[in-house]
């Protein structure tokens, strides 16, 4: 996935994988909310969408709980990858 953000606005792209074959892509818009955690909204290509609600943590992860199709995962950590 691949974020940016400008005056307090998120966007960004990104691929779902499953067991390392891409699965489905995702548009991604979102806002920081005041106490510097972020709402995201996950637009999948070809499945259901979600929404993923954290904070940053460090300077190489987002942690936050994440809902599709009604379930929520409380704990998905995302990391970044160096190229």
């Amino acid at each position: 996935m691949s974020l940016r953000s400008s005056f307090g606005v998120i966007t960004g792209t990104g691929r779902e994988y499953v067991i390392e074959s891409l699965f489905d892509s995702l548009t991604v818009s979102g806002h920081w909310n005041d106490d510097h955690t972020f709402h995201l909204d996950m637009i999948f290509a070809n499945t259901t969408p979600a929404t993923y609600v954290g904070s940053v943590v460090g300077s190489d992860q987002l942690d936050g709980a994440m809902t599709r199709n009604g379930d929520t995962a409380p704990h998905v950590a995302f990391f970044r990858q160096t190229q």
